[in-house]
Parts: structure tokens; C-alpha cells; sequence
């Protein structure tokens, strides 16, 4: 059986990271050269979550293992999600308006299990779920990569080999 590893990206959350250390640094800054309001309470504390959350992903990256059978998304935290090949009806780029990001995002076949939360995507978005972001490579070359293993696992499953 093969398998493929995508690991995600550390430079953004160590991007992430150093922006929050500068909004802390402001903040005591602030702090120090007038009396403080909320505001810079905020900002502090805004620094603190982003430079944290910006840690532990540069520490602890996502993966994505593509497997001959699906594949698994693990968060930086341990969360695990996974979908079979042959669940999926189509894998295609999704724009997400909210974020202005593309993400690789899938459509179920009728009768494939749907977890709530894709539930509340199909019903909003018209997607069945989607990839985070954050990945070592961009959108479309994911989207690509996974497109050539789908198709395989398709062919395979059919009892066709892939061309």
C-alpha cells in the first residue's frame, strides 16, 4: 500500500508567531509610555493567542497522509479527521469568501457518511467539507495531487487500471 505524508507549512505560523510577539512587545510598550486603556489590554492579549497558536503549528504542523484507501487530516493539536476515495464524488478549489483563500474542497457521493459539520457546509457553501490551509504547497498542486490519487483509487475500485 502507498502512502504520501504532506506535512504543513512552518513558515506562516512562524509568521503568525512573530506577529503576536510584536503586537506583545507593542502592547508592554504602550503600557509602559502611557497609561493603558483596554485597547492595548486587547492587542496584548490578541499577541498572546496569535504568537501561541503560531507555536505549536510551527512546532507541530498538520499532516495529510494519502493513502491507497483515502486519506487523514491530524491537526497541530491531535484532532483527527479522515474520508475514504471512495466516498468522494469530486475534489475541486473552493474560494472561501470570508478568508479569500482557495481551498481543496469535496463533494460526497449520495449515501457517503456526512459528519455535522459537513452538514452545515453543504447547506452553506454547497461543499461537503474542505481542507484547512497552512500546507507546505499551494491549493492547486493539492488539489492536483489528491485529484491523481482519487482518480487511481477510482480506477482500482472499478477494476480498471489507472491510465
Amino acid at each position: 500500500m502507498q502512502t504520501r505524508v504532506i506535512h504543513g507549512s512552518r513558515w506562516k505560523p512562524l509568521l503568525m508567531a512573530v506577529g503576536g510577539l510584536l503586537l506583545i512587545w507593542l502592547a508592554v510598550w504602550a503600557i509602559e509610555t502611557k497609561a493603558p486603556d483596554w485597547g492595548v489590554w486587547l492587542y496584548g492579549a490578541f499577541g498572546v493567542v496569535l504568537a501561541a497558536v503560531g507555536a505549536i503549528w510551527t512546532l507541530r504542523p498538520s499532516t495529510l497522509t494519502l493513502t491507497d484507501e483515502g486519506f487523514e487530516v491530524r491537526d497541530a493539536v491531535g484532532r483527527r479527521f479522515s474520508a475514504r476515495w471512495s466516498w468522494i464524488a469530486s475534489l475541486e478549489l473552493w474560494h472561501n469568501p470570508a478568508a479569500r483563500q482557495a481551498l481543496v474542497a469535496w463533494r460526497l457521493r449520495p449515501g457517503a457518511p456526512r459528519t455535522t459539520l459537513g452538514r452545515i457546509d453543504l447547506n452553506l457553501f454547497e461543499i461537503d467539507g474542505a481542507l484547512p490551509g497552512l500546507w507546505s504547497m499551494g491549493p492547486q498542486e493539492l488539489l492536483e495531487t489528491m485529484q491523481t490519487w482519487h482518480s487511481a483509487a477510482t480506477a482500482r475500485d472499478e477494476g480498471n487500471t489507472p491510465a
